[in-house]
């Protein structure tokens, strides 16, 4: 049994951060394309609004964290205080750390320790945390083990490894539910899934901006970032989303080479229209599946066999689109 690992704690959990001003989807895009600028800490607040809607689905479950840093990770904070308010099984997080990932897992936590301040579970997770054979990468066998034995995966991973993330989770056959950003879930791996009811957003019915830490919970190093959902394979409740306009279908312009409409707002979805409209994306922060029915994607027209066209109109590129229908 490898020791414990002594990491020095100089910081607090801190549920309470003022959140910046700042506007940086810069770093977003940037984390697409390397890993240099990748670590994104989310909020317990926006962790805690989203994850309190499955807490029946999560009643006597093994949730496994797997890009969570044992300290610093306000999912491993947000399932410590609500591991027996919820009913869980066990909790278990992992993360990359060279040249020894971290590793924390429990099948009980004291109510003194839940009831207790940052301190008190901040030295109790240290005293559960051990050094792993490997650097802690989700990709790393050490880890895909641990993928297994667990019921659902609850984490923020890499941005610009979140495709992968994706079919790994997916291949092991477990729930999850995770923060994305909405463009990657346009991707066609993805996109088959969502069509085909597989994935979907979360409980957020809007397109919330998120904040995220850089680097710590109690650095000053903060990110303020839109396009952000969550995406999950558990059930959902959505709220009926119900079109009150009535225009005529002239008003709307098609996409070349189809008859398929294009409604640039949610708010314009014209009631009782028979044909395929493209819609925002943020249109899956409101699909009910008993009132539309997702039919395919207007991104490249190649991604799979739901990405039916690159939309444009009057050769013109548009945005990318979710082609619907009235189910």
């Amino acid at each position: 049994m490898p020791n414990p690992v002594w990491i020095s704690l100089t910081f607090k959990y801190n549920l309470d951060h003022k959140y910046s001003d700042s506007v940086n989807n810069k770093a977003l895009n940037k984390s697409k394309h390397t890993t240099d600028n990748d670590e994104f800490y989310t909020y317990y607040k926006d962790i805690a609004l989203e994850v309190d809607n499955y807490a029946s689905q999560l009643k006597g479950k093994h949730i496994y964290c797997n890009c969570d840093n044992p300290y610093l990770s306000q999912f491993v904070l947000y399932f410590i205080r609500n591991f027996k308010k919820i009913g869980l099984k066990s909790l278990t997080s992992t993360c990359l750390n060279n040249p020894h990932g971290l590793y924390f897992h429990v099948t009980d936590i004291p109510q003194s320790i839940i009831d207790g301040n940052s301190l008190d579970i901040m030295m109790w997770t240290k005293k559960h945390t051990v050094e792993l054979n490997g650097n802690g990468g989700f990709q790393t066998p050490e880890c895909q083990q641990i993928l297994k034995t667990c019921d659902v995966v609850i984490t923020n991973p890499p941005f610009s490894l979140f495709r992968d993330w994706y079919d790994l989770v997916k291949s092991a056959g477990k729930k999850y539910l995770v923060v994305a950003n909405m463009n990657t879930c346009l991707s066609a791996n993805i996109s088959a899934d969502i069509v085909e009811g597989k994935a979907r957003f979360g409980c957020a019915t809007t397109n919330r901006v998120y904040y995220f830490w850089r680097s710590s919970p109690t650095s000053n190093d903060r990110l303020k970032i839109g396009y952000i959902c969550w995406l999950t394979n558990m059930k959902t409740v959505v709220k009926p989303f119900i079109p009150t306009v009535k225009r005529s279908i002239s008003d709307y312009t098609t996409y070349d080479g189809t008859m398929i409409i294009k409604v640039p707002k949610l708010a314009q979805i014209p009631a009782g229209y028979k044909g395929v409209m493209g819609v925002p994306i943020t249109f899956l922060f409101k699909h009910n599946p008993a009132q539309f029915k997702i039919v395919g994607f207007a991104s490249h027209g190649k991604d799979n066999k739901y990405d039916m066209f690159s939309p444009h109109i009057n050769g013109k590129e548009q945005y990318k689109a979710i082609l619907i229908k009235y189910a």
